[in-house]
């Protein structure tokens, strides 16, 4: 999930660059755009985490919260393909990050509420360094062949088929999250019936 995660992120968040070096735009114009941008973003994300990542997590647990991001990326990702437009990715890098901020980040520690001390550690440890940087390593290696051989090949049309590629990973990113909301139920359940739920679950 974290690699995909990574890929999806970066490959959007270049696509979003690559449109405001499109348009042009002096050093206060674009300092004043990445200015809103960051001011928008960090708003929205305050906004998740304070009124809707609890309510979500107790409404549809791990599993729904975990396919909150996904669900965003392939709706911003289609929205991207019918209108290309600086607004639409705008947006959609909004809403992204402000989810994967909040709900995303918050949901994935929850992941690791049903392990034993031993596998939480080993695989926090793990994820938190190797697949992190596994997946920037995967996220660089998109975004070269994307500058080296997509847009030379296909100008223009590159974005799109890069968004495409990016929606196919949103469709295995969901699939993935519903798998893993699926193990973290069944754990819980298990510790619930054994009575052995962890003391933060328990709350």
């Amino acid at each position: 999930m974290m690699l995909v995660l990574n890929i999806v992120n970066t490959n959007n968040e270049w696509i979003l660059d690559k449109m405001v070096s499109r348009e042009h735009m002096s050093g206060t114009v674009l300092r004043e755009f990445y200015g809103q941008y960051f001011l928008l973003q960090n708003l929205v994300t305050f906004a998740i985490q304070f009124f809707l990542t609890t309510r979500v997590q107790k409404r549809f647990g791990a599993r729904g919260a975990l396919m909150v991001e996904p669900a965003i990326g392939l709706i911003g990702g289609l929205a991207f393909i019918a209108m290309p437009f600086l607004s639409v990715i705008r947006a959609h890098k909004i809403l992204e990050n402000a989810s994967d901020y909040s709900i995303q980040t918050n949901t994935k520690e929850l992941l690791y509420l049903p392990a034993s001390k031993m596998e939480k550690y080993a695989a926090k440890t793990f994820n938190d360094t190797f697949v992190m940087r596994a997946g920037d390593a995967l996220a660089a290696a998109s975004i070269f062949a994307s500058t080296s051989f997509v847009l030379p090949a296909l100008g223009d049309l590159g974005l799109k088929v890069l968004i495409g590629i990016d929606i196919v990973l949103g469709l295995v990113w969901l699939g993935v999250a519903h798998a893993l909301g699926n193990m973290h139920r069944a754990r819980m359940t298990s510790h619930e019936r054994k009575g052995t739920a962890p003391a933060e679950a328990r709350a």
